[in-house]
């Protein structure tokens, strides 16, 4: 394992839930030119994720809050959502080795703990599923025993540059193995989430659309008329993957950010996608492609409907728990759609 001195910080790293005055750990340290260095080229970022994910150079994205820490393929970086008080602590609790950072939100003491890998870990289609399935087993049982979020995706990270957060940082590497070493593995941390294809187990649930989606781009590229066509096609295939397939199913924001990145990768390398015999693919016909963007939009509007639905029910059950008369206008404002919308479409709900 690779070791650099502690970068200094004004509290003690055991006890990271402590509001200084400002945050005192150096930007131009060796394990913040390495983060930063380790960025995809165009990672997502946001300062608000209420607010949807956007896609910037790492230039400009490094000053926001959230910051896609991994590219799609390489894992460098495992990240643990821990969400309770003196979340920055929790590795010795659970005693596991101490995170590369440990970025602390002091407004409620939750954390995200980010250990840097030594050797990274590919995901490539031809990539050995050997590593791929220990580092999800590590995954699962560091997630087990530090009590992190189950369902965290690993796509964003607070950003341990940003002075949102209070960082701790520390210049360690780790390979997989010594990272195991903290934990015992049982085969019960190698088994896919329910809900999960297995082949795709390892890889979280971002990965495994942007894995889906470029492989059917590349079959459907050829045909199309345009980047607007193939982002249609694109979008209802992993928009209905994204419902069917996954046990709690990812923010259409987050979907639409991935048919878009894909899209606008395969259309501009369009001419290099050939079958095996080495010839192009065959063209899609004008009704098959008339055909796939009804179907594309059927399932992107049945998804938006069940979307709405869940959003009305779960306002009337909140209204009948309190007591409150259950009127449209009421749970139209609670819901967040329009009263409208509710007269035309959801009165069955009621």
């Amino acid at each position: 394992m690779k070791r650099v001195a502690c970068i200094k910080s004004t509290v003690n790293p055991s006890n990271p839930h402590v509001s200084p005055s400002l945050n005192t750990v150096p930007s131009r340290s060796s394990v913040y030119s390495r983060f930063f260095d380790n960025l995809p080229l165009k990672p997502y970022c946001t300062n608000d994720l209420s607010y949807g994910l956007k896609i910037r150079p790492k230039e400009k994205a490094i000053r926001m809050s959230y910051i896609q820490p991994n590219f799609p393929f390489i894992i460098i970086y495992l990240m643990f959502d821990v969400d309770r008080d003196e979340a920055g602590a929790s590795w010795i609790d659970a005693g596991l080795p101490k995170p590369t950072f440990i970025v602390v939100n002091l407004a409620n003491g939750h954390a995200h703990l980010i250990y840097e890998l030594l050797t990274p870990v590919l995901l490539w289609e031809n990539a050995s599923p050997k590593p791929i399935a220990y580092l999800d087993a590590i995954r699962r049982a560091y997630a087990q025993v530090l009590g992190a979020d189950l369902g965290y995706s690993s796509l964003i990270t607070k950003n341990p540059s940003h002075r949102t957060w209070y960082t701790f940082a520390y210049s360690l590497q780790y390979e997989l193995g010594e990272l195991a070493d903290y934990v015992s593995l049982s085969q019960s941390h190698y088994k896919p989430a329910r809900g999960i294809r297995e082949d795709y187990a390892a890889l979280g649930r971002n990965c495994t659309l942007f894995e889906v989606g470029r492989i059917y781009a590349y079959d459907s590229v050829y045909g199309l008329n345009g980047q607007e066509e193939l982002y249609a096609v694109v979008y209802g295939y992993i928009v209905s993957y994204n419902a069917t397939e996954f046990a709690e199913s990812l923010p259409e924001r987050e979907v639409h950010g991935i048919a878009q990145s894909i899209s606008q990768w395969t259309w501009e390398r369009r001419e290099n996608f050939k079958n095996r015999s080495g010839r192009h693919r065959r063209k899609t016909t004008d009704e098959e492609l008339k055909q796939k963007q009804i179907q594309s939009a059927h399932n992107t509007a049945e998804i938006k409907r069940a979307a709405t639905e869940a959003k009305i029910k779960k306002a009337v059950d909140k209204f009948l728990r309190e007591g409150r008369k259950i009127t449209k206008a009421g749970i139209a404002r609670e819901a967040g759609v329009s009263r409208q919308a509710i007269s035309t479409y959801y009165s069955h709900l009621f």
